[in-house]
């Protein structure tokens, strides 16, 4: 690969002036000196085009402050964290190949669909803010309106996961598998037994999974995977994890597909966690999606994308997309975003959800880490005396995500945002609904590394029983949880406050 002439003339003049400043220190200083003045020349060189590197990329000026105020006073530090999450993949287009292969096929559903007798002229989709909503995400995402589709949805991680066994089971032709997670504990051995059993029963069955997030999964649980037929594959290995930025980009997506015709997707993961077998966490509060119908191509068009990417064979193959026989109209696209994408898709879609509020905002997170944008729509609405209800867990799984996201909490209440803590062991799901009327759900967290790092999956929801559904089960989730008083809260000691804010500092750069 040629090398830029910008790139060239830099490197140039560099050395220029390091051979001059040689020559000049040499006279001057004795050898050891010399070496190590001339050292901390390039250090210095070295960190100070990092910096001018991240003035350049014009990213918001609070992430550019934090990545500086590092680099000046913890240089080597600084350094190495930049090297791991600081390099800005979206900007580079390092991702940029990682297109949807399948546009043209789901081109092809959409057109189908213009012709629909459940459109967008249907009455369930009359409301502007859905018309907004929905055009936003065809254009920041390529995300087609799909109208066909029958919905579950799973608030049991036990009940979610025996249900995508379940589904696995009853598999003819083909299953589709990608985790951020997948441990070799009990949950993870009765999934490979499974996979072997159907792979034994000629289904095809392909594996995909974090090389982070599943960095604890056995070589022995691969190899057998792959001797009984099972091809797998781990999106972007870091071979070495303390030097490669690979380990910032993520692959935090959860989805199964079935024979194409059954899909899943949230936040549940292949661990004993999630089936509430962890001391620590005791009950694990999780939300997943069943689809059946139209979106599902979409969803097997994403695993396709991210299959080709990381294994560079292409599955567009009409057996993956075909003919849906539903009858229930539940309105849904399905939305990715990530480094792979030019639009933070899934941030705008919340953003726009919020924004576009009239009466009530239901939020469901396990991490809360904002940025100005959604924390000012979020305090706007609630200002313009929408009610704003948030739900976050009582207890830790990540120290400074935790102490981060606590540190919004009193901001947020002094707009009138009434925020609940979960009791009942720890809760994961990730979903927000509006108005009653359209909601989300999905991998996505409501925070900074979702929105931008991690290559995210989310459906958006506009089903207004669906919606429903989901409010009945935040009404549940309340039923677990302690509001937190804002009197109380301000009199927190100050090394909370402290901790608070210190991660809240470093949040931009996660």
């Amino acid at each position: 690969m040629r090398m830029p002439i910008k790139k060239i003339v830099i490197l140039f003049i560099i050395i220029v002036l390091l051979v001059f400043y040689y020559l000049y220190l040499e006279e001057n200083l004795g050898k050891k000196e010399l070496i190590a003045s001339i050292i901390n020349v390039i250090w210095g060189i070295t960190i100070f085009t990092v910096i001018i590197v991240l003035i350049m990329e014009n990213r918001s000026p609070s992430k550019t402050l934090a990545w500086i105020l590092l680099l000046v006073f913890l240089p080597i530090v600084g350094f190495i964290m930049y090297l791991i999450f600081g390099r800005n993949f979206r900007k580079k287009k390092i991702y940029a190949h990682k297109e949807y292969s399948d546009y043209e096929k789901l081109r092809k559903i959409d057109e189908i669909n213009l012709d629909h007798p459940y459109n967008t002229t249907a009455e369930s989709m009359k409301e502007p803010a859905i018309a907004l909503i929905t055009k936003l995400l065809e254009n920041n995402n390529k995300a087609f309106l799909t109208y066909k589709n029958r919905l579950d949805v799973y608030t049991d991680g036990e009940q979610a996961i025996n249900a995508i066994f379940e589904a696995i089971e009853g598999a003819k032709e083909s299953v589709h598998l990608e985790f951020f997670i997948i441990k070799s504990d009990e949950t993870g051995e009765k999934l490979k037994d499974l996979l072997l059993k159907k792979a034994a029963e000629k289904v095809q069955v392909r594996l995909l999974y974090d090389s982070v997030g599943s960095w604890n999964i056995s070589g022995k649980y691969i190899r057998l995977l792959e001797k009984g037929g099972i091809k797998t594959a781990g999106f972007t290995p870091v071979d070495f994890p303390f030097i490669s930025s690979k380990w910032n980009y993520r692959n935090h997506r959860k989805i199964t597909i079935v024979d194409g015709k059954t899909g899943f997707l949230g936040g549940i993961n292949i661990a004993d966690r999630y089936m509430h077998k962890d001391k620590y966490y005791g009950f694990w509060r999780d939300t997943q999606l069943k689809i059946e119908g139209e979106a599902v191509h979409s969803l097997q068009a994403i695993f396709n994308n991210d299959w080709s990417f990381t294994t560079g064979e292409n599955l567009l193959n009409d057996n993956y997309f075909r003919e849906q026989h539903i009858d229930d109209t539940n309105p849904v696209q399905i939305i990715t975003s990530g480094p792979d994408s030019d639009w933070e898709s899934i941030m705008q879609g919340y953003f726009a959800m919020i924004t576009l509020a009239t009466t009530e905002i239901n939020i469901v997170t396990p991490y809360l880490i904002l940025n100005e944008s959604m924390l000012t729509a979020i305090k706007v609405s609630a200002l313009s005396g929408v009610r704003v209800r948030l739900i976050v867990p009582c207890k830790p799984d990540h120290h400074l995500v935790f102490w981060a996201a606590r540190s919004y909490f009193q901001e947020l209440m002094e707009t009138g945002v009434e925020i609940y803590e979960y009791q009942n062991g720890f809760i994961h799901s990730k979903y927000i609904t509006v108005d009653g009327i359209f909601s989300s759900i999905g991998s996505a967290n409501m925070d900074i590394r979702s929105f931008l790092h991690n290559l995210e999956v989310n459906a958006f929801l506009f089903s207004k029983e669906l919606t429903n559904r989901l409010n009945y089960v935040f009404e549940e989730d309340l039923q677990n949880s302690t509001k937190i008083k804002l009197e109380e809260y301000m009199k927190r000691n100050y090394l909370n406050r402290a901790k608070e804010s210190f991660n809240r500092l470093f949040s931009p750069l996660l």
